[in-house]
């Protein structure tokens, strides 16, 4: 593997690798490298010995000037652990064998954390259903039973497809330990989820979809404009519940790719007439603030989390069961369809990744008229059914952070 004295310069200049992944040693600090993924990711890590065997830490992700630095210090805070005879992946309290607890917390800085626009999720479930019977107990004598026990426990709880993520997050945690050498097996590899599955192909009918709007309209709080504008721009809810202000620019909104679930390409959309009329009774509501929802209790979090309670408060007022905003943006997508939607444009309007080479490599094309015909058909679609008129934008009206119309540039994924 290629030695070489990294700077910002000669990192900026870095391509995609071309078959696998490419690594870099650092001249200036011992251990430290920059892997280049096929993807074009340039992540560091510090490769070191310790009882001896090789160990790799993944340090952070390179985002800019100032990363290099900041991946150094990291390194050099580890090597000063190393000294003290101290595993660097290890919490700095820690003492005897690795705990579940320290392997989780490892998994969510070194990998959730940086790789994953989901991680509040992982984090989550860690808190509520794996650390309460885990936490102390040493990693490497958890075994398959235990999985299951505890699998099973949160399935008869009511709870099937939690336990179902709750085995797919602990695969996740136990090969990630296995990658970095912390765990020497991974016991979910024997054990079988615990409940089945079926896809949800829930859509909504236009009757239904007239009852729900109503609902959200009547709904004092901003979870009825939040329903909407999933709707309206059928977006993912975990990414339209992180959308801020400065993402508007007139009648677009700019999602980039670490806001994406797949994190590997920024995204546009276009928005309708009525998704504007939708944003400006929101800003009324929200005023001055960053997030286009904020926390609802300021000081436990930024922005407003999508719980239950919600979903089961509107369901009760529409009178329609068994719908989520979930169901909302899969309805939105049947919708383009019935409206006789290209199939590629639709997978554009969500944000699906390209499955062709001809998309990822040759076809650059952005479909800037296309797509805005589509959303504008689908806001007509959406006001016809439920029968109320939403007032169109004012040439000189703004929302979000910009003053004038954003132009925009055919661009790859």
């Amino acid at each position: 593997m290629p030695r070489k004295t990294l700077t910002d310069r000669f990192i900026r200049s870095l391509k995609k690798a071309p078959k696998s992944e490419v690594e870099y040693h650092d001249t200036r600090t011992p251990g430290l490298s920059l892997r280049i993924s096929r993807k074009g990711r340039r992540v560091f890590v510090l490769r070191y010995r310790l009882d001896d065997r090789r160990r790799r830490l993944r340090l952070m992700e390179y985002r800019g000037t100032g990363d290099l630095a900041s991946a150094r210090r990291l390194a050099n805070t580890a090597l000063d652990r190393l000294d003290e005879g101290i595993d660097p992946q290890r919490p700095s309290k820690s003492r005897g064998p690795m705990t579940f607890a320290e392997l989780a917390e490892s998994y969510m800085e070194q990998h959730a954390k940086p790789s994953k626009a989901t991680w509040p999720q992982d984090q989550w479930m860690l808190k509520k259903d794996i650390l309460p019977a885990w936490a102390e107990r040493p990693a490497k004598d958890i075994r398959p039973l235990d999985v299951r026990s505890l699998l099973i426990g949160i399935r008869d709880r009511g709870a099937p497809i939690g336990a179902n993520r709750v085995h797919s997050l602990l695969s996740k945690i136990f090969n990630f330990g296995l990658e970095v050498e912390l765990v020497e097996s991974n016991p979910l590899a024997v054990v079988k989820k615990v409940a089945s599955e079926r896809p949800n192909l829930r859509v909504l009918s236009d009757f239904e979809l007239r009852k729900i709007w109503r609902a959200l309209s009547d709904d004092p709080s901003v979870d009825g404009l939040f329903c909407k504008l999933v709707l309206l721009m059928a977006r993912r809810p975990t990414e339209t519940l992180r959308m801020s202000w400065s993402q508007v620019h007139g009648d677009v909104v700019h999602f980039e790719a670490a806001l994406m679930k797949s994190r590997k390409h920024d995204h546009v959309v276009y928005l309708s007439t009525q998704a504007q009329s939708v944003l400006r009774q929101l800003r009324e509501i929200t005023g001055d603030t960053e997030w286009l929802f904020p926390a609802k209790r300021p000081g436990r979090a930024d922005q407003m989390t999508w719980g239950s309670t919600a979903t089961s408060r509107l369901r009760k007022a529409s009178g329609v069961d068994d719908w989520s905003p979930k169901t909302l943006q899969m309805s939105a997508a049947t919708i383009l369809g019935r409206l006789r939607t290209p199939e590629h444009l639709i997978d554009l309007i969500l944000a699906h990744v390209p499955h062709t080479v001809t998309r990822r490599h040759y076809n650059l094309y952005a479909y800037e008229p296309e797509l805005r015909e589509a959303m504008q058909a689908l806001g007509d679609y959406v006001e016809g059914v439920v029968g109320e008129v939403m007032p169109t934008a004012r040439p000189s009206t703004t929302i979000g952070g910009a003053s004038e119309r954003s132009r925009h540039q055919d661009r790859s994924f």
